[in-house]
């Protein structure tokens, strides 16, 4: 009897004892913005892809969210590609930036317009090129 005592005082001194709890991961995204360098409007659909080949594409203002929780706390390499711009090649060759992926952080990527794009216009029932 004695030692069913001491061993539910036990218990309860180990169930009140408050252990360390860890803190619940942040989970706000990571955004990154690709804008014009000439008008520094955002720039959609363009391409955001790491080196192991997860794409991340931007909305209509050139935004991209990155919430992969795998991601967060590291410097991760990004390849930009977009139709009708390009991003500057970095000391190897690539066309891309290494940015620390971190919660609640945002990135800005400035690239450059090379294609302009074609104009047409309707006149009395034909398109015409300007």
């Amino acid at each position: 009897m004695k030692a069913a005592l001491q061993f539910a005082l036990l218990l309860t001194a180990l169930i009140l004892i408050p252990f360390p709890v860890a803190a619940a991961p942040d989970l706000r995204p990571f955004g990154i913005e690709v804008v014009d360098d000439a008008t520094g409007r955002g720039v959609p659909l363009v391409e955001l892809e790491t080196i192991n080949h997860i794409r991340f594409v931007t909305d209509s203002n050139g935004m991209a969210a990155i919430a992969d929780i795998d991601l967060m706390g590291r410097t991760i390499y990004f390849h930009v590609r977009s139709h009708g711009y390009e991003y500057p090649k970095d000391g190897f060759g690539f066309r891309g930036k290494a940015l620390k992926v971190e919660a609640g952080g945002r990135a800005i990527l400035k690239i450059k317009r090379i294609k302009v794009a074609e104009r047409r216009k309707q006149r009395r029932g034909t398109t015409t090129t300007r």
